[in-house]
């Protein structure tokens, strides 16, 4: 999902923003999943990884689950969450979260 954040020139230096997404996927794909967020401002796309250090930080809680309903089948599923702190202008632009396992490389 691609996410913009609301007017900034409102929230600027107000506080923090959270946004949070999930993916359910294959159990069989958990060991090669690769999770992220792409941030655009326009002008530029950059990747926030994982991290728990300083004013952007991204988390992630992943878990593997069994669906005891019919049909039976193994998934998986993630939850990842955005927070900047102390929101700016700079911060304005698109957010997306990405999720890719070896089946989105396989030709």
């Amino acid at each position: 999902p691609k996410r913009h954040l609301p007017n900034l020139s409102v929230l600027e230096d107000s506080g923090d923003v959270y946004m949070r997404c999930s993916f359910t996927y294959d159990f069989a794909l958990h060991d090669s999943l690769e999770i992220s967020w792409i941030f655009n401002n326009g002008v530029q796309t950059s990747r926030i990884l994982p991290n728990t250090a300083g004013r952007v930080q991204g988390k992630a809680l992943q878990g593997r689950a069994l669906i005891l309903t019919f049909p039976y089948r193994k998934v998986s599923t993630t939850y990842i969450t955005l927070t900047i702190g102390h929101v700016s202008l700079a911060d304005d632009g698109w957010y997306t979260c990405l999720a890719t396992t070896r089946l989105d490389s396989a030709v």
